[in-house]
């Protein structure tokens, strides 16, 4: 059975980092943004808040039901729990950190009523303006025209920038799940296997060990001052010839979420 990894005392300790800090920079609430639906990087801090991670897709489109979507925000206010705001109808209940979920169709509309029920007695925290789009900022606008937004984007950041005991042995599991993925990289290349070969036997590692791969970005020979030798995938099917330089990187949340990138450049049919 799939469990939540920390226990609700880190997330309590968490919320309480995060709200000293909301106290030093003179606000009592602050709403928070995501993204999700396999946009690993912008799930970051409503992952390390919540846990909550959302499946419905990061590439598509607002239509006459959904606005916002794949976007989730976290309502903050001084010595309260946090409330998650989610574009799904069903979430996983026993993974989250907090019991006050509302789902909606339009988390845009949802957080401005929420606030409303609840006017702030200053201004309102802002976190995500570099990638909430213009389109759902102005939509956020005009349903709160009372709202001093202040924009505070790292807020989240810098507590995360300090590991708690638990969080440093989760990336230490990463680290041995990105290693061997890894060595199996370029274990491939330098004894003959093309790059999508290469990059099949370490994405199989990530994978059965619980990980995601954001990409697998491989490049040799006379493309080696380019980042992958096909940007798309990452790899292409061609195989590295004896002496090419070749690099290669295996990157993506390894371990509950947490992010490894680990590269090597060596030389093909050299040990």
């Amino acid at each position: 059975m799939t469990e939540r990894y920390f226990p609700i005392s880190e997330y309590e300790r968490r919320w309480a980092l995060v709200q000293a800090e909301m106290r030093r920079r003179g606000v009592e609430t602050a709403v928070v943004w995501g993204r999700s639906g396999g946009t690993f990087d912008r799930a970051s801090d409503i992952y390390y808040l919540t846990n909550y991670y959302g499946n419905n897709s990061g590439q598509g489109f607002d239509n006459d039901l959904q606005n916002c979507r794949a976007f989730s925000a976290v309502i903050l206010r001084a010595g309260e729990k946090p409330e998650l705001i989610i574009e799904e109808s069903a979430p996983h209940l026993n993974l989250l950190a907090t019991d006050r979920i509302v789902s909606t169709w339009d988390p845009v509309r949802t957080v401005a009523e929420r606030l409303a029920a609840r006017p702030s007695a200053g201004p309102v925290a802002f976190l995500g303006t570099d990638f909430f789009s213009m389109k759902h900022w102005a939509q956020l606008q005009a349903v709160t025209p009372s709202v001093a937004w202040q924009f505070e984007d790292d807020i989240i950041r810098k507590i995360r920038r300090v590991k708690s005991p638990l969080e440093l042995d989760a990336y230490r599991e990463g680290g041995l799940i990105a290693s061997r993925a890894c060595n199996l990289l370029i274990e491939g290349l330098l004894t003959g296997k093309s790059e999508a070969e290469a990059a099949g036997e370490a994405a199989r590692e990530v994978v059965r060990s619980g990980g995601a791969i954001h990409m697998i970005p491989v490049s040799h020979g006379d493309k080696i001052d380019n980042m992958c030798r096909n940007p798309l995938p990452g790899y292409s099917h061609d195989t590295p010839k004896s002496s090419d330089l070749i690099r290669g990187f295996v990157y993506g949340p390894m371990f509950q979420g947490y992010y490894l990138d680990p590269g090597r450049t060596v030389v093909a049919g050299r040990k």
